[in-house]
């Protein structure tokens, strides 16, 4: 596993080869932060996006909600919102 540095145990290489080279040991716990903080900030990132791809949809549906009620035409609705039909359709559910 040292040998190769590839691992789907991240953790588990880091410990090994700080406890290896205990010298280097707290150089190694420091890019183990680092890397845990990256993936933080990435989960964090992804969270973000879906939240705002999710609000983004929720205007289409509450814009098409709408204009349904004020009487336009299904077909301006799908043009308008970028909605397709089963969407719609999942409106009046």
């Amino acid at each position: 596993m040292l040998l190769a540095g590839d691992t789907t145990q991240p953790n588990v290489l880091l410990d090994a080869l700080a406890h290896s080279v205990p010298q280097y040991e707290e150089v190694v716990m420091t890019i183990e932060e680092r890397l845990r903080e990256e993936a933080r900030q990435k989960g964090i990132q992804e969270g973000i996006e879906k939240g705002a791809q999710k609000g983004r949809q929720e205007g289409r549906q509450e814009v098409a909600r709408a204009m349904f009620m004020n009487g336009i035409d299904r077909i301006v609705v799908m043009q308008c919102t970028g909605l397709s039909e089963q969407e719609l359709d999942q409106l009046n559910h």
